[in-house]
Formats: structure tokens, C-alpha cells, sequence
């Protein structure tokens, strides 16, 4: 007996003094961010340090004019802050840390800080556009001891857009008759300038071509456009017009747009579009042929080789026996390698034919056609007395090898 009474007492000793070094180690320590938590205390002594934690004094967290700022609008690239004020409307002290930031938003000189209560404190948040988007947005979250906010998110929002910029960028005018001609229009919005104007324009980098023309006009306050979207304080409606008499065939090219005050970028659009008429190709499928871009494949052939291929221009309409059709020479290219020659029409019903032989001229050398760009190609151009279709482009791929 006397030796289970010994073994007791050195457990309960033992069992003291590992709970007095513990607590000789931990003693001074407070966490901040985080309850007290109580271990090996019994039941009544838990509830109790349960009920003072309750009464204890606490801090409570409040972001003046709320914790999302929306900024509107900024440029790409430009670099904005807003500040936000932090106040302890609570009892206790509030202490904050910095936990962590978007990729591109920063806390300006601030990692963490204690609020008395009644007080306030600024916190400035940073951030940076690198590209346009439509719904921008970034935070930083800061830690704090208020028990119902442990977390708390500082947010802004926006859209990143150009301070000018064209819409749509790529203008497809689609098929046309010549005949007809058409009228297509891309809008230019400033989103700083109360008064944007065009004032100038170039089609790939020099003059517009024959049969095309520049209107433009601005777009009213009260044009839907700006009435569904509230950023855009000024606008331009640029129209492209392009007159009865425009050539068949493909029309594409590079709009630039110079305006003022001037665009941070350069302003481009796209067009495209295919002329049609009542003359039409038929390669009667001797050859590849592409509608769209009005472009004959005529294949390859060695250097020193010759090849003859017969299509066929097919003339529709009331007067199409009157209809005389020519090559314009000078505006064969390259005219080196290829060659175009009419040949004696014919008259098959309501339709007349005229056959046009293409020819590729091996003898000059080794020479490549085959695109991918339409000014890469091979080109014939027709001309005809018909007043609402007096040009058509046709445009030849081909190639001699060694």
C-alpha cells in the first residue's frame, strides 16, 4: 500500500512541475488575432473564462464610405490610389496586419498598425492598368482582432479603357454590288475628350483609292450608343463610302484615323468587303478558284515552261451584248511572268461569254506568287464600258521554280 501511495504522489508532482515549466514558458505571450483558448481547465473555470472573454472590452472594425471604391475609368497603364479611413468604433484596441495584395495593387507604407478606440486611420491602396478590361478589379486584405471581422477586404473596381478608340476595330462590308456601291461606318469614342474630332485619314498608309470617301459626323448625347455607356463624353461616326463603280473583285485594306486631341495609339481599322456585278468568273473548274478575293490558282511550272489556261468572264443583263470587255496592260502584274489575252465572245442565251486566256511565262526566270497577302499575288486588271461595273480586279496565284 505504502508503494502505490508513493507511486501517486510522484505522478501528481511529476504532473506540477511539467505545468510550471509550461507555463514559465509562455508566460508574457498574447495573441492578438486569435481567442484564448482553454486547455486543461475544468468545467467551471472553462465557462467562466468563457463569460469574461464576453465582457471583455472589444474592438470593432468600420471603412468609412464603405470598404469597395469604384473609380470609373483609367487609361491602360496608368497608375491610380484611393484612400481608404479605418475607424475603431468598438471598446477595445484594433490592431491590423497586411495579409496579402492582388498582383498589381499595393498598401502604400503600411504592413500593421494599432486603432485606439474612437480613432481612424488611412490607408492608402495603389494599383496599376496593364490592359483593357471591361471589369477591372483588385485588394488587399488586412487581418484584424475584431472578433467579427477576423478579415477584412479592401477592394476597388472599374473598367480600364482607351482614352480613344475605334468600334468596331475590323469593318466587314461583306458582298456589295458595284452597281449600288455601299456605306459602312466605324465609331470613334473619347472617354476624356468633351470634343473629339477626326482629322485626317490615310488607307494603308496613303491616299484613298478611287471610288471610296470619308464622311464623318459626331454622335449626339442622345445617340444610344453613348446613352448605354456613360464613359464615352465624346464621339466621332466615321462612315466609309464607297461610290457606284467600284471594281470587282475584293476590297481590303487598313484604315488609319488621326485625331484631336491625338490618341494615345495609333487608331486602325480593318476592312473588307467583295465586290460583285453582273460580270462574273468562271474558271469552269479547270483551275482552283476563290470567289471571295476573286483570286485564280494557276499552279506551278518550271523555269523555262509555258502554261495556257482558258476561264471565262460570264456577262448577265439587258445590255450585255454591248458590253465590250479590254486589258489593261499596264496594270498586268508582274508583267514579266504573266499575260492576259481576250478572245472573240460568245452569246449562250440570255448570258454572253467571253473566254480569257491567262498565260505563265517561264522563260524569265524563277518566281514566286502565292500569297499569302493579296499584294503578293499575281494581278490582271479588266476594264470594261459597262458605267456600274467599269473595272474588275482578278487577281492570279502562281509560281516558277528552278
Amino acid at each position: 500500500m505504502r508503494e502505490l501511495l508513493a507511486v501517486v504522489i510522484c505522478a501528481v508532482v511529476g504532473v506540477g512541475l511539467a505545468w510550471g515549466r509550461y507555463a514559465m514558458s509562455v508566460r508574457g505571450e498574447v495573441n492578438d488575432f486569435s481567442y484564448e483558448k482553454t486547455i486543461g481547465l475544468d468545467k467551471d473555470v472553462a465557462v467562466a473564462a468563457q463569460v469574461a472573454a464576453a465582457n471583455a472590452k472589444q474592438p470593432e472594425v468600420e471603412v468609412v464610405d464603405g470598404a469597395i471604391y469604384n473609380f470609373g475609368s483609367m487609361d491602360k497603364g496608368e497608375t491610380r490610389s484611393h484612400r481608404f479611413v479605418i475607424r475603431n468604433v468598438g471598446e477595445g484596441v484594433l490592431r491590423l496586419k497586411l495579409l496579402s495584395t492582388s498582383c498589381k495593387c499595393t498598401l502604400s507604407k503600411f504592413n500593421e498598425a494599432t486603432v485606439q478606440p474612437g480613432e481612424s486611420i488611412d490607408v492608402d491602396l495603389e494599383w496599376k492598368s496593364q490592359d483593357y478590361l471591361d471589369s477591372f478589379s483588385q485588394n488587399a486584405t488586412l487581418q484584424t482582432n475584431d472578433p467579427d471581422h477576423r478579415n477584412l477586404e479592401l477592394r476597388v473596381m472599374g473598367a480600364v479603357v482607351v482614352a480613344i478608340r475605334p468600334n468596331p476595330e475590323f469593318v466587314a462590308v461583306g458582298t456589295f454590288q458595284v452597281a449600288n456601291g455601299f456605306d459602312a461606318s466605324v465609331d470613334i469614342y473619347g472617354h476624356k475628350s468633351d470634343s473629339l474630332e477626326v482629322v485626317s485619314w490615310t488607307w494603308n498608309g496613303g491616299a484613298l483609292p478611287e471610288g471610296l470617301a470619308i464622311v464623318t459626323e459626331p454622335i449626339a448625347a442622345d445617340d444610344p450608343v453613348r446613352q448605354s455607356d456613360e464613359s464615352i463624353r465624346s464621339g466621332v461616326r466615321v462612315h466609309l463610302v464607297g461610290s457606284v463603280g467600284l471594281p470587282i473583285g475584293p476590297l481590303g485594306g487598313k484604315l488609319q484615323l488621326s485625331t484631336e486631341p491625338p490618341a494615345p495609339e495609333p487608331i486602325e481599322v480593318s476592312v473588307s468587303g467583295l465586290g460583285v456585278g453582273p460580270i462574273t468568273v468562271d474558271t469552269h473548274r479547270r483551275v482552283p478558284y476563290d470567289s471571295e478575293n476573286n483570286l485564280v490558282y494557276l499552279g506551278q511550272i518550271g523555269s523555262g515552261q509555258t502554261k495556257d489556261v482558258e476561264i471565262s468572264l460570264m456577262v448577265r443583263g439587258d445590255n450585255n451584248q454591248e458590253i465590250e470587255v479590254t486589258i489593261d496592260s499596264a496594270e498586268i502584274s508582274p508583267s514579266s511572268h504573266l499575260r492576259a489575252e481576250i478572245l472573240p465572245k460568245q452569246a449562250l442565251g440570255n448570258v454572253v461569254r467571253v473566254p480569257l486566256k491567262l498565260t505563265i511565262d517561264g522563260a524569265a526566270g524563277s518566281i514566286s506568287r502565292l500569297g499569302p497577302s493579296r499584294e503578293e499575288f499575281g494581278k490582271i486588271v479588266i476594264r470594261t464600258n459597262d458605267p456600274s461595273t467599269p473595272v474588275i480586279e482578278l487577281y492570279v496565284k502562281f509560281a516558277v521554280t528552278f
